[in-house]
């Protein structure tokens, strides 16, 4: 659904569990009307110069037939009204192009070399 998915290896499952489990970060559930479980999200908080970002570090949802990134973060940003801003880093063009329909803007490309070969 939206950013990185827990199964991303950059931000794996156990990472998200460490920053979960040491207050770094906080999950949310996203349940639909009957309180079934749709989908999950991670945030964490940080400082900046001129107030404090929301980060969506990871998130993942399934409801068949619904499209749910617009009404989550629109959720989210109500939730994180006390920041500055809403940063999402998103690795697939599709997302980013829904990200951009949702108001966001990029600010950076980050790109990633992997060096295991050179060990």
């Amino acid at each position: 659904m939206l950013a990185r998915s827990a199964h991303d290896p950059l931000v794996g499952i156990e990472t998200l569990r460490a920053l979960v489990a040491s207050g770094a970060a906080r999950l949310w559930v996203v349940t639909d009307g009957d309180d079934a479980l749709v989908g999950a999200y991670v945030m964490t908080e940080r400082k900046l110069q001129c107030g404090s970002e929301a980060v969506l570090v990871a998130a993942g949802a399934d409801m068949r037939g619904v499209r749910l990134t617009r009404p989550v973060l629109t959720h989210i940003a109500a939730q994180y009204a006390n920041c500055t801003r809403l940063r999402v880093n998103a690795s697939r063009r599709g997302m980013a192009r829904e990200l951009e329909r949702c108001g966001f803007t990029r600010q950076a490309t980050t790109y990633v070399k992997s060096l295991a070969h050179v060990l």
